[in-house]
């Protein structure tokens, strides 16, 4: 998703000393020189107010030669649709590129944001939905506690919750959620609250729901797991649901399971960049 932004008037484009400082810094930014050694990029390139700043980071869980190859193709990417702008963004699966013409180090930007999600219902039934919702809402709860718990290096976790819906149908949900690393505790609990907050009142009962800002974001899939698995495991318990789900519309009662394991995949990045 791009996000082209505060273009300049046609007559300034060839001869602009900052466009020429947008190519240097996403030219640059990709080195060691720049990077925290965990897929966070951050630098700035000129003076005054030709001055540019650009991040890059990369979701928690991707290669170190992923990470460089997604943020390079995002770099021509981004070039291309946003040619002359004082500010853009590009968001992809793997990856995120921004830059403007003030710091955003450290700053929550909740905008601009992008909330996605399948057209399809889980179920028909409403108390199965309703027992699916606070299920994911509680997954993607601890997540968030433990992503804003993160330190400066990586705020990044993913985990899974087993739901049995009916006897005979039992569903996981994958989540994922992320901060920049370069957000405080604060500012990354409150841009996961903002993510959340849309999840729920967008995202009720699909199989499939993604919220993007410039600072976070979040996503969880039903039965597809979508991020590597590959790290230590810590299990962890959730909430019951808040009260018993309802009888459906025939009169039979809906077998949603009480019992909820939640699985953490803690992402083990041990390469340092050297570019």
């Amino acid at each position: 998703m791009f996000n082209c932004l505060d273009a300049f008037p046609n007559t300034t484009i060839l001869n602009s000393t900052y466009l020429k400082n947008v190519n240097g810094v996403l030219s640059s930014l990709i080195s060691s020189n720049n990077s925290n050694g965990y897929g966070f990029y951050s630098s700035a390139y000129g003076e005054n107010s030709d001055k540019v700043y650009a991040i890059g980071l990369c979701r928690g869980d991707l290669k170190h030669d992923a990470c460089v190859t997604c943020l390079n193709a995002s770099r021509y990417d981004l070039m291309e649709a946003c040619p002359n702008d004082r500010e853009a963004s590009l968001w992809t699966e793997k990856c995120k590129l921004r830059y403007s013409n003030h710091s955003m180090h450290g700053t929550v930007e909740l905008i601009p944001s992008s909330t996605g999600y399948s057209n399809k219902n889980v179920s028909s039934s409403l108390s199965v939905l309703e027992g699916f919702n606070q299920r994911l809402m509680a997954l993607l709860g601890v997540l968030k506690v433990e992503v804003a718990a993160g330190g400066d290096v990586v705020k990044f976790a993913v985990g899974n919750a087993n739901v049995s819906i009916y006897s005979k149908n039992i569903s996981t949900i994958y989540g994922l959620a992320q901060c920049s690393p370069d957000l405080s505790e604060l500012g990354c609990n409150n841009c996961l609250d903002e993510a959340l907050e849309n999840i729920q009142i967008y995202c009720y009962g699909s199989g499939f729901g993604s919220y993007v800002n410039p600072s976070c974001d979040v996503y969880y899939q039903v039965d597809y797991l979508f991020y590597d698995p590959a790290a230590q495991t810590v299990p962890v318990a959730l909430p019951p649901l808040i009260s018993p789900p309802t009888a459906n519309a025939r009169g039979k009662k809906s077998n949603i399971s009480q019992t909820l394991i939640v699985v953490f995949v803690s992402i083990l990045l041990p390469f340092i960049v050297m570019l």
